[in-house]
């Protein structure tokens, strides 16, 4: 709980047109990551680093690179909401 607080106290800090650029490049980010999973021509030029044939195999990638940023987008639009709502 204490964590949350403190990220809390460090978004105020943000201005709210940094927080607004935050959002969106979370999202965009989120969503690319999404679609490279499904489509995986565009996942190819996306996640570069691994092979096509592992772009929707490779778990470790998958957990790190699309679950994670998802999680962290959604949890900081949460923050976001709490706050100007």
């Amino acid at each position: 709980m204490r964590q949350f607080q403190q990220l809390q106290q460090l978004i105020d800090q943000i201005p709210p047109w940094g927080q607004i650029a935050i959002a969106i490049l979370l999202v965009l980010y989120s969503i690319l990551s999404i679609y490279g999973r499904i489509n995986t021509r565009v996942g190819a030029k996306v996640f570069s680093k691994i092979p096509e044939s592992e772009i929707r195999t490779n778990k470790v990638h998958i957990v790190s690179y699309t679950i994670i940023p998802v999680i962290v987008t959604v949890g900081y639009l949460y923050l976001l909401s709490q706050r100007h709502l």
